[in-house]
């Protein structure tokens, strides 16, 4: 998934285990049920901060690959995959967007299956269990 927004205070994108209720006040990442990278560059799972991605602004395209036989998701940043990724997600996962501001929009560029993953490790990774 690839997307681009504009006129956002804080703008997230992430992954839910059960289709996420934004009418709770709750912000993607802050729960046991979903993970997120968010504007600032930190990923959140379960309120826990696991900085080291890069910060992202309007116009920046986010993208996200889900691998489900591997269990994990893993954030890209214009093309270039991000360090933190998630490991042992959940076995069924929601896409979700968080937008901080009212009137604001989020653009959902491509959405698409692939057959062979582009994920290769890398020394500067950074590993994020999901915490059920």
């Amino acid at each position: 998934m690839r997307l681009r927004g504009t006129g956002f205070l804080q703008l997230a994108v992430g992954i839910c285990q059960v289709p996420w209720d934004h009418t709770q006040g709750e912000c993607i990442g802050n729960d046991a049920e979903s993970c997120d990278y968010y504007s600032d560059g930190n990923c959140f799972q379960n309120g826990d901060s696991n900085p080291g991605n890069e910060r992202w602004v309007d116009k920046d395209k986010i993208g996200m690959e889900v691998n489900m036989k591997l269990r994990q998701v893993s954030f890209y940043k214009n093309g270039r995959r991000q360090p933190v990724y998630f490991a042992n997600i959940p076995r069924r996962v929601y896409f979700a967007a968080g937008i901080g501001k009212t009137g604001a929009t989020c653009t959902i560029i491509k959405l698409a299956r692939r057959k062979k993953s582009s994920f290769k490790r890398g020394p500067s990774d950074i590993k994020a269990e999901w915490k059920f």
